[in-house]
């Protein structure tokens, strides 16, 4: 069981990409995947990357929502499927943090 770190920011934005990094490695991941993306940019590899990696029993973190998902139903899409895989997830913001409770509640749905 390893915690999985994501972090993105805007190509102008090295320092927040620098920041978010770091936030993560002090909340325990070992494994932090992470990329610079122009504005108009839809496709996120490394996430695709992180999403891969993870395997059941894991916990992608996150520092808040925006980083990795540009609209609600992307999120909702991926964290229904992060749950029902087993992978738990996490924001650094404490928006949310999912755990088993939560995945067999939303898996008999």
């Amino acid at each position: 069981q390893s915690s999985i770190g994501y972090a993105r920011a805007l190509k102008n934005e090295v320092d927040s990409l620098d920041s978010q990094i770091e936030d993560l490695k002090n909340s325990g991941c070992k494994v932090i995947f992470s990329e610079l993306l122009g504005i108009k940019e839809i496709e996120k590899p490394q996430l695709k990357n992180a999403l891969d990696y993870l395997s059941k029993g894991d916990e992608l973190v996150i520092t808040q929502f925006d980083r990795a998902f540009v609209s609600q139903d992307e999120c909702i899409f991926t964290l229904t499927k992060l749950m029902n895989k087993g992978i738990r997830f996490r924001t650094l913001s404490g928006f949310l943090s999912t755990n088993y409770s939560i995945e067999i509640i939303v898996s008999s749905l």
